[in-house]
C-alpha cells in the first residue's frame, strides 16, 4: 500500500534527493537493477503478438519522458546532476501502471479513434494500478524488506500514481495544488507534453502535424488543461523550447513516429 501521507509531504523532489544510484555507495543497486530489468521485460512483452504496445509506444514514451525531465530539471530548474539522474531512474517507469492485467489486450491504448467516456475512465485508472504493478513484481522478485520501503520505490510508486494529478483537483487521486510538490507538477506537465507529440490516429486521419512549439501552445491555451497544469512550470517549460527541439530530433533518429517539424522559440 502506497504510503499517500510520506510522499505529499516529502514530495519527490525530497525522495530522489535522498539516494545515491551509484554502485559503490547504494546498498541497494543490485537489487534495483533485477527490479528494473523485471520491470522492461514486463514493458516489452505488452501487447507483444497483438499491437506490441508496450515496445513500440509505451517504453518509448516513458523514456522521453524520463530524458526530458532530467534535462528540465537540471538545465533550468538547477537541480543536482545526482537528483535528476534519480528523477530519471524513477520518470523512466512512470506508465507501468498500464500493464497491469486489467488492461490485458492493450487494445485499449491504440484505438484508431477518440475514446468513449468509459474507455476514457478505465485508460485513466492505470495510475492508480501503478503502485499495485509495483508491488507485484516486487513479490515475483522476492525482493528484500529494506527494499519495498526504500524511497526509490516509494517515489516510483508517487510518480506512476499521481503523474495525472490537476491543480483543480480534477486528476485521478483528486489531489490539488497544496497536495503536489513541485516535482510532482513538474511530471504531470512532462507526461501531457510528450504525451501529446504521440501521433493519434484522428490526427493522422484529419493531417494534423503537432510540433514542440505548438504541444506546448496547448498546455497553455487547450480546453483540456485549463486549470490543471501549473502555469509557472509551464511558463519555465517554454522558456525551455529551444533544448525541447534538440531533444525531439534526438527521438527522431530512433522512433520513425517522430516527426519534428522545428519551429523558432517563443519571443
Amino acid at each position: 500500500m502506497l504510503d499517500q501521507t510520506r510522499i505529499i509531504r516529502a514530495d519527490i523532489y525530497s525522495l530522489a534527493k535522498s539516494y545515491n544510484h551509484y554502485a559503490e555507495v547504494d546498498v541497494h543497486f543490485d537489487e534495483r537493477a533485477k527490479f528494473q530489468a523485471a520491470l522492461d521485460t514486463r514493458i516489452l512483452a505488452y501487447g507483444a503478438g497483438i499491437n506490441d504496445y508496450g515496445a513500440k509506444q509505451l517504453a518509448p514514451h516513458m523514456l522521453r519522458a524520463a530524458t526530458i525531465l532530467r534535462a528540465f530539471c537540471f538545465e533550468s530548474l538547477e537541480k543536482t546532476q545526482m537528483t535528476c539522474d534519480n528523477l530519471f531512474e524513477i520518470f523512466k517507469h512512470h506508465d507501468i501502471g498500464k500493464t497491469d492485467e486489467h488492461y490485458k489486450r492493450a487494445t485499449i491504448w491504440t484505438l484508431d479513434r477518440a475514446p468513449t467516456p468509459e474507455e476514457k475512465a478505465d485508460q485513466k485508472r492505470h495510475a492508480e494500478l501503478g503502485p499495485k504493478v509495483i508491488d507485484d513484481v516486487l513479490k515475483q522478485m522476492e525482493a528484500s524488506t529494506l527494499f519495498r520501503q526504500s524511497d526509490y520505490i516509494l517515489a516510483l510508486k508517487g510518480a506512476s500514481m499521481y503523474h495525472h494529478e490537476r491543480l483543480d483537483g480534477e486528476g485521478p487521486q483528486g489531489l490539488k495544488d497544496s497536495a503536489l510538490g513541485p516535482i510532482m507538477k513538474t511530471m504531470c506537465v512532462v507526461d501531457a507534453y510528450d504525451g501529446d507529440l504521440i501521433p493519434r490516429q484522428q490526427q493522422i486521419d484529419r493531417g494534423e502535424i503537432r510540433t514542440p512549439e505548438s504541444v506546448v501552445l496547448r498546455l497553455y491555451e487547450d480546453q483540456k488543461y485549463h486549470g490543471g497544469l501549473d502555469p509557472v512550470i509551464i511558463n519555465a517549460f517554454r522558456a525551455f523550447l529551444p533544448r525541447l527541439q534538440e531533444l525531439e530530433v534526438e527521438f527522431a533518429k530512433n522512433d520513425a513516429t517522430r516527426r519534428p517539424v522545428l519551429t523558432p522559440s517563443f519571443p
